[in-house]
């Protein structure tokens, strides 16, 4: 089983990586202002792709995290929002609050 998932990997990697890469490669050659790629740009391109696929590790993981928490607190969270609404919309206080309110005015005086 192990070698059939290696050919089909090793397939992926022929069809949709390498001439992905060569346009990587090739890419970084011509910002660095050589007329042919030298063994550092394929050295450049490889931990780009690599970075590149970490990235997309990571915001997968992140997702998958945002979504979990959610569907476990997103009915709460609905609610506790709903009520602050409510509150806002119809049943607060007007008017300035806290050292406003009182008329002092804060600040050097000179």
């Amino acid at each position: 089983m192990d070698e059939k998932l290696t050919k089909v990997r090793s397939e992926e990697v022929r069809v949709k990586f390498l001439p992905d890469m060569k346009k990587r490669v090739d890419r970084i050659a011509a910002m660095h202002g050589t007329p042919a790629a030298t063994w550092c740009h394929h050295v450049i391109a490889q931990a780009v792709v690599a970075f590149e696929r970490q990235m997309q590790i990571q915001n997968r993981t992140q997702e998958s995290m945002v979504q979990a928490f959610i569907d476990m607190a997103g009915p709460e969270l609905m609610k506790h929002l709903e009520n602050l609404d409510a509150q806002d919309a119809g049943g607060g206080t007007e008017g300035p609050q806290g050292p406003e309110a009182s008329g002092a005015e804060g600040g050097v005086k000179g």
